[in-house]
């Protein structure tokens, strides 16, 4: 019987994979789990009960990876990535038929996120940032943002640009798209909707020190408002599973500015606050019910680099 968990894109995420180590224990510690990299170099091996070594996505047959889960029991997909997460959803209902449960949203609704144009057009929510394929679009704006429509964290991404600074960063990137930029607050906003679309919770971080697009020094924070229209964001676009959204503040008007639907980073303090994502969706996925219990407490979470020891 499938009962094993396959992590992609494995590389360091080692407080991610503790994270799902820890959920699984608390479901079924019999449960092994497996990572999957392109490459055998990865410190997250050290970790996992066995690593795959995948080719690039672009070269990755569906049915070499449902032959390696089948082989090894695996029941459980988490995609790390961006482009994982499409890849998988993309594949979603014919690893079902395997009893092979990826944990992520639907098709269409990942690559809406995953296009961060099409993302703020068809949302249907009121408070997207401006964002436009054209720099003159934005005529009124001073001060711009210059991403990769389809990229993903701090990756070819130009910061508090002027107009010729921002039509200059632009030639770099091959398909950008131009943001107002806002001065504010940066939150990330771990959420929870099971596979029914209902809103079980949110965890919003404030995002303190950034580096490599991630934050390194996050705190909890308590935001009625912010977590209410998260929701109604949410369920408006069945974005079931766990999400991160990214939301600047400026005074007392909020604006949405992408969503990345799988765990990220920093996600680990949501996990802490009682957010256990990783645990639901073994949950969910074997019918048993579960409980959202927030700490009480908030916490800052600082990421630090830490040395281990094994045996040669």
């Amino acid at each position: 019987m499938n009962k094993n968990i396959l992590i992609t894109s494995i590389s360091s995420k080692v407080p991610l994979i503790k994270t799902i180590i820890e959920s699984k224990n608390k479901f079924n510690n019999s449960i092994k789990v497996y990572g999957a990299d392109i490459s055998s170099n990865v410190v997250g091996k050290y970790f996992v009960d066995g690593l795959y070594v995948m080719p690039k996505l672009i070269d990755l047959k569906v049915e070499d990876l449902l032959k390696y889960c089948l082989e090894n029991k695996i029941k459980y997909v988490i995609p790390t990535r961006d482009e994982d997460v499409l890849y998988y959803a993309s594949f979603k209902e014919e690893f079902l038929k395997k009893d092979i449960h990826v944990f992520c949203a639907n098709y269409e609704t990942v690559n809406r996120c995953f296009d961060k144009f099409l993302f703020t057009k068809e949302n249907g929510i009121d408070f997207n940032i401006k964002t436009f394929l054209e720099l003159d679009s934005l005529k009124e704006i001073k001060r711009f943002v210059v991403k990769d429509r389809f990229g993903s964290g701090s990756k070819d991404l130009g910061l508090n640009l002027e107009y010729t600074e921002a039509l200059i960063f632009s030639k770099k990137i091959k398909e950008p798209i131009f943001q107002e930029f806002i001065e504010g607050e940066e939150y990330s906003i771990d959420s929870y909707v099971d596979k029914n679309n209902k809103f079980i919770g949110s965890i919003i971080r404030k995002r303190e020190i950034i580096q490599n697009g991630e934050a390194v020094v996050t705190s909890s924070i308590d935001d009625n408002i912010l977590e209410e229209k998260i929701k109604t964001f949410l369920i408006k676009n069945q974005i079931i599973g766990h999400s991160i959204t990214q939301v600047i503040k400026n005074e007392n008007d909020y604006f949405l500015i992408e969503c990345n639907t799988r765990f990220g980073g920093a996600s680990t303090l949501s996990y802490k606050m009682g957010l256990e994502s990783f645990y639901w969706f073994l949950c969910e996925v074997n019918n048993v019910p579960f409980k959202f219990l927030r700490s009480n407490k908030n916490y800052k979470q600082v990421r630090v680099m830490q040395d281990l020891y094994f045996e040669c």
